[in-house]
Parts: C-alpha cells; sequence; structure tokens
C-alpha cells in the first residue's frame, strides 16, 4: 500500500494564500491597444502602469500612441520587449520627474 502525503492545515492555508495573491495580480494587469508608427498591436500593462502612462501623456500633451512609438523607437531601451520598453520609459520619465524632498 501507498500513503499518500498529508499536508498540515498551515502550509494548505499558506498554499491557498499565495494562489489568492497570484490571482489578484492577475485580475489587476489588463491588455492594452496602442498604436506604434500606426500599426495597432496590444501590451499588458498593470493598472498603475496604465495610470502613469495616461498621466504622463496628460502632463507633457503627448498622446499615448506618440509616446509608445517614441519609447519603441528609442535606442537608448535595452529591454527586448514592447511591454518592457514601455514599462521602462514610463519609469525613467517619472524618475527624471522626481524631485526629492
Amino acid at each position: 500500500q501507498t500513503q499518500c502525503k498529508t499536508w498540515p492545515r498551515s502550509r494548505i492555508k499558506d498554499i491557498y494564500s499565495v494562489s489568492l495573491i497570484q490571482e489578484d495580480i492577475k485580475r489587476t494587469s489588463k491588455l492594452l491597444a496602442i498604436r506604434i508608427d500606426g500599426e495597432r498591436t496590444t501590451v499588458r500593462l498593470f493598472d498603475s502602469e496604465i495610470k502613469a502612462l495616461n498621466r504622463i501623456c496628460l502632463e507633457t500633451n503627448t498622446s499615448m500612441s506618440e509616446f509608445c512609438s517614441a519609447a519603441a523607437r528609442d535606442p537608448r531601451r535595452q529591454e527586448h520587449t514592447l511591454t518592457g520598453k514601455l514599462r521602462g520609459a514610463v519609469i525613467s520619465f517619472l524618475l527624471d520627474q522626481w524631485k526629492p524632498v
């Protein structure tokens, strides 16, 4: 007879908590339809990243397509994916604007 391993109840709760956290993370990311040099594509970003991107576009009077196209074409961006390039561009912009108190 083979015995089935029994997990302690506390361990099951930990595993369940982690899976709930992962589910929350999945729910907060969204597909964002954008245009890169006129070509329609989608990227998956978190809500906070989309809000930051919208804020940057409002503050700089730039369309989202213009900002995303510039980030995608920027030779200084070393990220390999479009999503990575957009995240990097948003972070770089925010860091350049940040002033310590």
